[in-house]
């Protein structure tokens, strides 16, 4: 091995506090990233998000997401289902393993 290079974007350093403070208002935080799930579990849990011991944080991928409100609905057709071409390449991305 020649190399080994790690990065991490540092988390700001109010996001914690304010995580905290939105807990204590009632506010049900949720956090939607690109990040792989690991990333999106280890950024969580650092910020506050979720707790690590609690069984009940959970951490998923937008299809799974998707498959668990029942679907999207097409802005322009306000159906599940529809033919316009924005919508049909968004349900192949969504599609995709």
């Amino acid at each position: 091995m020649i190399a080994l290079l790690g990065i991490k974007d540092i988390l700001r350093q109010e996001v914690p506090a304010a995580i905290a403070n939105c807990k204590a208002a009632g506010v049900r935080v949720r956090m939607v990233t690109g990040d792989n799930l690991m990333t999106a579990r280890a950024i969580a849990i650092e910020c506050g998000i979720i707790n690590p011991e609690n069984k009940n944080s959970l951490v998923i991928n937008g299809s799974d997401f998707i498959e668990k409100i029942g679907g999207v609905v097409c802005k322009n057709c306000l159906t599940k289902i529809c033919d316009c071409p924005l919508d049909h390449e968004t349900s192949l991305k969504l599609k995709k393993p």
